[in-house]
């Protein structure tokens, strides 16, 4: 039930507030158009999904956190359920800081857009 009720708020935020369908529907370009430069690197390729992947992962402990706070049973049981999940979710957002950290997509980002004095 709450993993359903987070699903319909990013639903009608979707729908609501940001559809992406109002900014492209109308602009279709007759011959497509090509890869965007700022996408042509690996990392900034892989950015997006690792992130969704990351916060999507978190909402699972939320909804048991929610759930056990709901019942009011607040034993180590609820932990022992939702701390894979939280652990799988952290590793992707770790893995992400860990490569931007090193530098990764920041020189292809600079020379994609005009090399904006960043290294």
């Amino acid at each position: 039930m709450i993993l359903a009720g987070v699903q319909m708020m990013m639903l009608a935020m979707l729908i609501f507030t940001s559809s992406p369908f109002e900014r492209t529907l109308p602009n279709l370009p007759v011959d497509g158009a090509d890869l965007n430069p700022v996408l042509q690197d690996f990392g900034l390729i892989i950015h997006p999904p690792m992130l969704y992947m990351g916060y999507v992962g978190m909402v699972v402990p939320f909804a048991f956190c929610m759930a056990a706070l709901w019942e009011g049973r607040l034993d180590a049981v609820w932990t022992r359920w939702s701390r894979p999940w939280a652990l799988a979710a952290w590793g992707f957002l770790d893995r992400l800081v860990l490569h931007w950290a090193r530098g990764g997509p920041i020189t292809s980002l600079a020379g994609a857009v005009g090399g904006f004095g960043i290294r």
